[in-house]
């Protein structure tokens, strides 16, 4: 299953401070209970945090090891850096129950994302867009 919700870009603020998305927590409880999810580009982990107290194993990715940094040691979650557009794709075949994405928009790993899914596993994306 494929979800997107757009945001405006007026709409987005600090991500420390804000709370998860609504979208993410509509659609969170649609994966496969106790499967493993990456959430994509992480920043400081809102997501994650929300995933890993709904008991899913969480690899939480991004560049910024910085923001990283307050996530390590957080139970059912794996802090991963990583620079998603540059280098080859980190995660071989199909691994993940569930994809979380907000407010990062790389269209040459869209594939990947897809590829990334085990049977049954959903996409959860909500980008951003101007208007």
């Amino acid at each position: 299953m494929l979800t997107m919700q757009p945001t405006l870009i007026s709409e987005m603020h600090s991500h420390h401070s804000l709370p998860p998305s609504a979208w993410v927590e509509r659609f969170a409880t649609r994966i496969p209970a106790g499967g493993r999810v990456l959430d994509l580009a992480c920043g400081r982990g809102r997501h994650a945090r929300l995933l890993a107290t709904l008991g899913y194993r969480v690899d939480a990715v991004d560049r910024d090891a910085e923001v990283l940094e307050p996530l390590i040691g957080v139970a059912g979650m794996t802090p991963l850096r990583v620079d998603l557009e540059d280098g080859p794709w980190p995660f071989p075949g199909p691994c993940f129950d569930g994809i979380v994405v907000t407010n990062y928009l790389y269209r040459p790993r869209l594939g990947e994302l897809i590829n990334a899914l085990l049977p049954g596993g959903i996409l959860v994306y909500e980008t951003f867009m101007v208007g």
